[in-house]
């Protein structure tokens, strides 16, 4: 199974901001004197096919 990370800064007061950075070392530079980087993990498990432009519950190239 696949990880994603990204970071997240959190002040103080432990708030966590709502912007997630993509990479720790843009997350670090956002962070100053005045915050911390925490690190969120979440793992890609699955996917669904949820919509199509025709209705149908099938989607390939071999389709269009």
């Amino acid at each position: 199974m696949a990880t994603i990370e990204r970071y997240v800064l959190v002040g103080r007061d432990g708030y966590e901001q709502d912007y997630e950075f993509d990479s720790y070392d843009e997350a670090v530079d956002a962070a100053g004197d005045d915050k911390a980087v925490i690190e969120r993990h979440y793992e890609y498990t699955d996917s669904e096919l949820v919509w199509t432009p025709d209705g149908s519950d099938t989607w390939s190239s071999e389709s269009q």
